[in-house]
C-alpha cells in the first residue's frame, strides 16, 4: 500500500509539473525518480524553457517531514527548517530540510542544468523531494515553480546527511 501511495504521489507531481506557469513552458527533472543505496550521489538534470523574458536563477531541492521516512527526521544534527517558528523543535509535517541547491551565476532561459544530491546518511525508505525553481525577470516580481523528484533508498548508509550547495 505504501508503494502505491508513493507512486500516486509521484504521478500527481508529474501532472502538477505539467500545469501552466507564468514563468516557464517547461520546468522538469529527469529522471523523475531513482532507486539507490544510501551513499550514492544522484545527478538529476533540471530542464527549463522560460517564456516572456523570465530566466531561471536558482534551484533548490528540499524534503518535508511528511514526504520522507520518519527515521530520516529522527536523526540528530539535521539542519531542520522548523515550520512552527513560535515553537522551534515542535514537529510539524511541513518541517523541511534543504538537501541541495544550485545558484546560477548566469541565469538560464532555455536548457538543462545539473543538480547533485548526496544520499549519504539517508535512511531507507521513500522520499519525495520538491525541486523548486526561482525565476527572475527585469522589473517584474520573481516567481517560483516546483516539481517532484522521487527517490527510494534501499539500504541505510553510514555517515551524516549534509546539504549539497552548488554554484554554476
Amino acid at each position: 500500500m505504501k508503494k502505491l501511495i508513493f507512486s500516486l504521489l509521484c504521478c500527481a507531481g508529474f501532472l502538477l509539473s505539467a500545469a501552466p506557469n507564468k514563468a516557464c513552458e517547461d520546468f522538469s527533472v529527469a529522471p523523475a525518480s531513482a532507486s539507490v543505496k544510501a551513499g550514492t550521489v544522484l545527478e538529476p538534470k533540471v530542464s527549463v524553457l522560460c517564456k516572456d523574458g523570465y530566466q531561471l536563477k536558482a534551484v533548490s531541492l528540499f524534503v518535508h517531514r511528511k514526504s520522507a521516512p520518519k527515521t530520516f527526521f529522527e536523526q540528530k544534527g539535521l539542519p531542520i527548517n522548523w515550520f512552527n517558528k513560535k515553537e522551534p523543535g515542535k514537529a510539524s509535517p511541513y518541517d523541511s530540510i534543504y538537501a541541495a541547491s544550485l545558484t546560477l551565476k548566469d541565469a538560464v532561459a532555455k536548457g538543462t542544468v545539473p543538480l547533485k544530491l548526496d544520499t549519504t546518511g539517508m535512511t531507507p525508505g521513500d522520499y519525495a523531494f520538491a525541486v523548486q525553481g526561482y525565476f527572475v525577470k527585469p522589473k517584474e516580481k520573481s516567481v517560483y515553480a516546483s516539481v517532484w523528484y522521487c527517490v527510494t533508498i534501499t539500504e541505510g548508509g553510514a555517515g551524516v546527511f549534509k546539504a549539497t550547495p552548488q554554484t554554476k
